[in-house]
C-alpha cells in the first residue's frame, strides 16, 4: 500500500503486512505506525478473483500475508446416479401352490387326450377328426354326413387304406398314464396319511426327480410327434403320393422335359394333400402350454424340495 510518510512527506510504499505495526520508512528510516487496513481502503482493494471457466487460477495474496495463498477449489457438481430399472412382470411361485401345478397340469392333458388334435374343419364343419388315441391306433373320426357326399367317402377310403399307428403316441400315452398317477400319488399320500406300497418304497425318496424326467420326457415326445406328423396327416400325405405317384419316362426323356413332369406330378400332390384341409386345433396348442407349465411346474417343485431354506423361487422381467 501507498503511504506518506510523517517525518519525510515522501510517499512510500509498505507490504501489507505492516498495516496496523510500526515500519521503518524506506527513505528516511525513520520509524512510523502504518494505518489498519479497515473500510473504505479494503473495499477500494478488491482482491482479484479468476474467473471459474479457467484450467489453471492464478495464485493470489491473502490480507495479512506474505506468501501466495493456493486457489480455492472449484465445488464438486454431484452427478445423480441412474435409476435403477424396475421390474415390470414379477411372478413369485409360492411354496404352497408350486407341488400342484404338475398334477392339474398332466391332469389336464390327460382328458385333452380324448378331443380332437387334428382334423378337417371346411366352413367350421369337423369332416375329419383325430384325437391322441386315434392317433396311437391309426383311427380317425368321419362325420356321418359325409356319407352322401362323393368326395368324403373317396378320400376316406383313400385314407383307410393308408391306415398305421404310431409308436411314439403309443409310447406318448403309456407314459402319460404314468405320469398323472406319480403325480396325484406324490400330492395325496403325504395328505391322506397313507402307505407306500414296499415294492415303490426304495423309489418314493426320489419321486420328484422321476415326475421332472417324466415331464421333460413327454415334452420331447410330443415335439416329436409334431415334427414328423400324426397318424391323420400321415395318412392323408400317403393317400396324395399314391393318388399322384412317380411319373414313369423312357431313358430317353431326359433333362428339362423329365423335371419338368416332375415338378407337375409334385403339385397335382400337394394339391390333393390340400384338398384334405387337415389342421391342428386349438386343443392340441393347449395341450402344448399345459405340457409347458407341468415341466415347469415339476422342475420348481425339486428345486424346492433340494432348497428347503430358501425363499419363494421368482420370476422377474426388468424394462
Amino acid at each position: 500500500m501507498r503511504l506518506t510518510c510523517p517525518h519525510c512527506h515522501q510517499s512510500v510504499g509498505v507490504p501489507d503486512a505492516a498495516a496496523g505495526q510500526p515500519t521503518p520508512c524506506p527513505l528516511c528510516g525513520q520509524t512510523f505506525t502504518a494505518p489498519a487496513l479497515v473500510g473504505s481502503a479494503i473495499d477500494s482493494n478488491p482482491h482479484p478473483v479468476a474467473p471459474a471457466a479457467l484450467p489453471a487460477m492464478p495464485s493470489v495474496r491473502g490480507p495479512g500475508t506474505d506468501s501466495p495463498r493456493p486457489p480455492a477449489p472449484e465445488p464438486t457438481r454431484s452427478v445423480p446416479a441412474p435409476a435403477a430399472s424396475a421390474a415390470c412382470c414379477r411372478l413369485t411361485f409360492r411354496k404352497s401352490i408350486v407341488p400342484w401345478l404338475a398334477p392339474a397340469a398332466l391332469a389336464l392333458v390327460f382328458v385333452l387326450t380324448f378331443f380332437p388334435w387334428v382334423g378337417s374343419y371346411p366352413n367350421g364343419t369337423p369332416v375329419y377328426t383325430q384325437s391322441a388315441w386315434n392317433a396311437a391306433t391309426g383311427n380317425f373320426w368321419v362325420n356321418p354326413l359325409g356319407d352322401s357326399i362323393d368326395t368324403i367317402r373317396h378320400r376316406e377310403d383313400a385314407l383307410l387304406k393308408q391306415k398305421s399307428g404310431s409308436v411314439l403316441m403309443m409310447l406318448y400315452l403309456l407314459l402319460l398314464i404314468i405320469a398323472v398317477l406319480l403325480a396325484i400319488a406324490e400330492r395325496l399320500v403325504p395328505w391322506l396319511g397313507g402307505t407306500i406300497p414296499d415294492v415303490f418304497r426304495p423309489a418314493w425318496p426320489h419321486r420328484q426327480v422321476i415326475l421332472a424326467g417324466l415331464c421333460a420326457a413327454l415334452f420331447v415326445l410330443l415335439a416329436g410327434v409334431m415334427t414328423f406328423g400324426f397318424g391323420l396327416e400321415r395318412e392323408a400325405s400317403a393317400a396324395a403320393e399314391e393318388a399322384n405317384p412317380p411319373v414313369q419316362t423312357v431313358d430317353s426323356v431326359k433333362g428339362p422335359a423329365r423335371q419338368s413332369e416332375e415338378r407337375i406330378r409334385l403339385l397335382r400332390r400337394d394339391l390333393e394333400l390340400g384338398s384334405y384341409a387337415l389342421d391342428r386345433t386349438f386343443w392340441l396348442h393347449l395341450v402344448v402350454a399345459a405340457h409347458v407349465i407341468a415341466l415347469l411346474g415339476a422342475a420348481a417343485a425339486l428345486w424346492i424340495d433340494r432348497n428347503p431354506g430358501r425363499p419363494d423361487p421368482r420370476l422377474e422381467l426388468y424394462c
